[in-house]
């Protein structure tokens, strides 16, 4: 197990980790440190637990809505499937009219 340290508003933290991911745990503490800076900019007198739960939120949230995004980038084109239908649907009947009893 590997050992990182980051800062959150200031405070360091001492964290565990796999050995490999340090740089992962690194950058996602930073990320999170400056949600947290920028809702302490935003708020006075809001505690550090407060802090970090709402920038967690609010990370957790751009989260969900770049997974959703990239779900809809995924569905298929309703029409251009319906083409690619109707072009094998004509090779099909094509093909079967070559076998078809005359």
């Amino acid at each position: 197990m590997a050992q990182v340290a980051i800062t959150i508003n200031g405070k360091e933290y001492s964290l565990s980790c796999d050995d490999g991911q340090e740089e992962r745990i690194r950058a996602a503490g930073a990320l999170l440190n400056a949600g947290v800076g920028e809702l302490a900019n935003q708020m006075d007198r809001v505690n550090d637990l407060n802090l970090v739960v709402m920038a967690s939120v609010l990370l957790a949230d751009d989260l969900i809505r770049e997974q959703a995004a990239r779900k809809q980038e995924e569905a298929p084109d309703l029409e251009e499937l319906a083409m690619a239908l109707e072009y094998l649907a004509d090779k099909v009947e094509s093909v079967a009219s070559r076998f078809a009893p005359e």
